[in-house]
């Protein structure tokens, strides 16, 4: 498993400011702004964990969750789900079961930096854990 952090987020100020917080937290990472992106970095590397947007441009999240579903299930397991998306459009997605957690925007920061670490340090295998955090 890589140590590498794929951050899947559309929004540029978002994206920057999420790659400058794992840099500071000594966590290196890679970005991309869309699921197609996502799909072509997913096939090349092996990631420690994934931050995943939902709501993407043209290949949205819930697909990227699907071909991981169907591609690399322990990657599921290591893929934190960053969303503002209302809770009716989550439900019915059996993939959202399957990640590491669900994070809500506003991002609690130092939340954050605890999932994507305990992702790296293999704290996740064999495990569902599911946190639905609002603000």
């Amino acid at each position: 498993m890589g140590q590498r952090v794929l951050i899947i987020e559309d929004d540029h100020g978002i994206q920057s400011l999420l790659a400058a917080v794992l840099t500071r937290s000594s966590i290196e990472s890679t970005t991309v702004g869309d699921g197609d992106g996502a799909l072509k970095e997913i096939g090349r590397e092996e990631f420690g964990a994934i931050l995943l947007d939902l709501l993407l441009p043209r290949v949205n999240g819930f697909d990227v969750l699907r071909h991981l579903k169907n591609t690399n299930r322990k990657m599921l397991g290591r893929t934190i789900v960053i969303t503002a998306a209302a809770e009716s459009t989550l439900r019915g997605c059996e993939e959202l079961e399957m990640v590491r957690c669900v994070l809500r925007k506003p991002l609690d920061i130092d939340q954050l930096v605890e999932e994507v670490q305990a992702c790296l340090d293999g704290k996740i295998e064999g495990q569902r854990i599911i946190r639905w955090r609002s603000r």
